[in-house]
């Protein structure tokens, strides 16, 4: 990183046809979109809707994302002594989470709607 520079920089501009979306990410995204969720959180949205994922493979799945600057996250403030202080870790999608994800579904519903020369279907 250049000094001075804020570390985001540069990534926001990033042309974002260049960032594949696996299915897992994709979903992520859109559970995430609009929404600050922790892990446990995300879990339970998954499974409601039929998507199992582990704890093994969410969190990975998340600081890969975040890495990329799909997603950010932070630390929420401390639970009563009952629960032992534990902290929770928030999710949310960025600017560019949400262009990459906008043209994602863009690219899908293309794919939707071709059709074959001749009108075949």
């Amino acid at each position: 990183m250049r000094q001075g520079k804020p570390e985001t920089e540069g990534h926001e501009r990033e042309p974002t046809g260049a960032i594949g979306l696996s299915t897992r990410e994709e979903d992520l995204l859109t559970l995430l979109l609009g929404k600050q969720l922790y892990g446990l959180e995300i879990l339970e949205a998954m499974r409601a809707n039929g998507r199992t994922i582990g704890v093994g493979s969410l969190y990975p799945t998340l600081h890969k994302m975040e890495h990329t600057r799909l997603v950010r996250s932070w630390w929420g403030e401390e639970t009563s002594a009952a629960r032992g202080h534990a902290r929770r870790r928030y999710y949310t999608v960025t600017d560019l989470g949400e262009r990459v994800l906008a043209q994602t579904q863009c690219r899908r519903a293309g794919l939707a709607q071709w059709h074959p020369a001749g009108g075949r279907s």
